[in-house]
């Protein structure tokens, strides 16, 4: 495990090193311009967001402008690090709820029973800061993000309230989060992976993983797919032993030395978040 064990940095390190800097371009945004990049990563600074993690990433559309999407838990992270951040509320507002607000003072007052709430009408979210006289409130129609497929068939509510929480956290701290989306509030999947790019038609991803592992496995077990499954597996580990499984499989693993490096900080940041889980238990 020596080869997976890394440096104890804080949150913006990726952002601050070159070496880490190439294999995301490479790996999370192969086909943004120059000042697409620069622009995620001075979001990446701000934020203290990792895509590693999954946590932030870019999608380039063929030749649109890039968009830079952060997922609500991005979001949360982002905000929860802020040192004027109080707290917030997000819930979903059915046509049988009693729901009412006061636009002088931002107030909700939101009351309702399980039996019958009829048809879900949106979501609110009010973000409070030490720093504002007014909660940042924000409601969301749920006919207007409504895509009627996938999860918004599914688990609708939980859509609906994702969007009213980005949209509010965003409005509570634009310095940082300016510029960015969260993935349900875009009519086409924001999928957060260079697999993503590749499937719209990007050659230049396949190119650069290429460059990448040195011609050595775009045909052998560890190709491109394999490595975005090897990702979701540190991503989906639920304890320091099943992460120390997939490690050892890491290790037999015949990648060039750069693409060892990527899966070693992916590796790190969830040791250091399953660690942080089992001392929040112990406590």
């Amino acid at each position: 495990m020596n080869e997976l064990q890394m440096t104890e940095k804080n949150g913006t390190w990726v952002w601050n090193d070159q070496k880490q800097l190439e294999i995301i371009k490479n790996m999370y945004a192969p086909t943004a311009n120059d000042g697409e990049f620069n622009t995620f990563i001075q979001i990446g600074k701000a934020t203290g967001l990792n895509p590693f993690l999954r946590e932030i990433w870019l999608v380039k559309y063929g030749s649109n402008p890039a968009q830079i999407f952060i997922g609500r838990d991005g979001y949360r992270k982002s905000i929860g690090g802020n040192a004027n951040y109080l707290s917030h509320v997000v819930d979903a507002v059915y046509e049988n709820d009693e729901f009412w607000v006061d636009n002088q003072t931002g107030s909700v007052n939101h009351k309702y029973n399980l039996k019958d709430r009829g048809k879900i009408m949106g979501a609110y979210c009010c973000v409070y800061m030490k720093t504002a006289p007014r909660p940042f409130y924000v409601f969301v129609d749920f006919k207007e993000y409504n895509l009627g497929q996938s999860l918004w068939k599914t688990k609708p509510a939980t859509m609906i309230k994702k969007v009213a929480e980005c949209q509010a956290i965003r409005m509570a701290i634009p310095a940082e989060t300016n510029g960015t989306y969260g993935p349900e509030e875009m009519e086409k999947p924001a999928l957060n992976t260079s697999v993503h790019n590749d499937k719209l038609g990007v050659k230049a991803v396949k190119e650069k993983i290429k460059r990448l592992e040195d011609g050595v496995i775009i045909d052998k077990p560890a190709r491109n797919t394999d490595q975005e499954d090897i990702l979701t597996e540190i991503e989906n580990a639920k304890t320091t032993e099943d992460l120390e499984l997939i490690g050892k499989k890491i290790k037999d693993l015949e990648i060039h030395s750069e693409i060892r490096a990527f899966f070693a900080i992916a590796y790190k940041a969830k040791l250091n978040k399953l660690r942080e889980e089992n001392e929040t238990k112990e406590e």
